[in-house]
């Protein structure tokens, strides 16, 4: 959502699948170091590891991305 595209693009269906098993991100320049450790963390094939599995998206919350996001003042 970020840059248009899902984190394992690509045009062939069986690269996608490729991608995602070998876990290659391919991020456009212009994105933060915050931004990809934490879409890094969300895909992790490690469901155990993955951001947010384990403390019901608190975990996801308190990312370094949203340091700035006050999410008292977000409407659910």
């Amino acid at each position: 959502m970020l840059v248009g595209y899902p984190p394992f693009y690509d045009k062939c269906t069986v690269n996608i699948y490729k991608k995602i098993i070998t876990g290659v991100i391919e991020f456009p320049k212009f994105l933060s170091n915050w931004a990809k450790d934490l879409i890094r963390k969300l895909v992790n094939p490690d469901s155990n590891k993955r951001l947010g599995v384990k403390s019901n998206g608190e975990s996801i919350i308190e990312h370094k991305f949203f340091k700035n996001v006050s999410f008292e003042e977000v409407s659910w």
